[in-house]
């Protein structure tokens, strides 16, 4: 019974999430960490993680489902990448942690699609 408790607590406690729950939502930003971190984009991820601004700023891209999100103006990004930037301190796109960055958002695009991007197959 105690069980049962939990679970109605949890989810009336939950909002709408575009219909991801939490484990899948948790699920996916490991995965994506994972894919991140393994294979033919480690490299360039050890490259970024070793910077503390560009490991923070690709925490926050892969903590926020942040991957994926068309930037047509780099003079108005969207929120999620906006706030990513701002708690990276990253000072523009030709910050030098950009530099690092740029091949891991490529390894997001080329070999991370399904693991990293919200609406990948």
């Amino acid at each position: 019974m105690h069980h049962m408790v939990g679970l109605a607590t949890s989810s009336a406690a939950r909002v709408d999430d575009g219909g991801e729950g939490d484990e899948s939502a948790r699920a996916r930003i490991e995965a994506c960490r994972m894919c991140l971190a393994t294979g033919s984009c480690a490299t360039a991820f050890d490259t970024c993680s070793a910077d503390a601004r560009c490991n923070t700023f690709v925490d926050c891209m892969t903590g926020m489902k942040c991957w994926g999100v068309p930037v047509q103006d780099f003079s108005n990004l969207p929120p999620c990448i906006a706030a990513c930037q701002s708690q990276a301190q990253l000072m523009g796109q030709l910050d030098p942690a950009i530099v690092l960055f740029i091949p891991v958002a490529t390894c997001v695009q080329e070999t991370c699609t399904s693991s990293c991007l919200p609406d990948a197959p």
